[in-house]
């Protein structure tokens, strides 16, 4: 029962804290400037460092005008704790900047750990695999980029917000 009971209330404090960090973000507009630096200094005032709804937060705030610290700062992440999703989620978000850059054979390093079943909402796993099919299409794994990407179309209205991405892999 105390088990149970701690579990609870971890799980409760780790959804307040997501909480916090969706409604900083929520308030910024992504073409305001300022109000990214803002939300970055509440971020910075708010959260511990290693925090990572937080870390993944300011990594997008970054990513508008400075890709290179979003991506020290994802680099921050150790993707061996934490849970495996959460792991996913830094290698895809890291992997992106380095498509973005050019940067094809450190996307596809990161890109060869991602394990796409672990992922239950069908829109991220979609954006994820984008983004894994192109590493390997980039690097010499066409086929089986090719494969992966049959997996989603991007007509369907299901993929509307990522289907820049999934005609971008292919």
């Amino acid at each position: 029962t105390l088990a149970a009971a701690a579990l609870a209330f971890w799980a409760w404090r780790r959804l307040e804290k997501t909480k916090a960090v969706a409604d900083i973000l929520g308030a910024v507009s992504p073409t305001d400037k300022a109000g990214r630096k803002a939300a970055i200094e509440k971020l910075d005032k708010g959260f511990k460092k290693g925090d990572l709804a937080a870390t993944f937060a300011r990594a997008q705030l970054l990513m508008q005008d400075d890709p290179d610290a979003a991506q020290r700062e994802l680099e921050t992440i150790d993707l061996s704790k934490g849970l495996p999703v959460e792991a996913d989620q830094a290698r895809f978000q890291r992997a992106l900047i380095h498509l973005t850059k050019g940067e094809v054979d450190a996307a596809r390093k990161l890109v060869d750990a991602i394990d796409l079943s672990r992922h239950e909402d069908v829109k991220q796993r979609a954006m994820i695999g984008a983004v894994v099919a192109e590493a390997w299409g980039r690097s010499g794994q066409a086929k089986k980029a090719k494969d992966a990407l049959e997996l989603y179309n991007p007509d369907e209205d299901t993929f509307a917000e990522i289907r820049p991405q999934l005609w971008r892999a292919r």
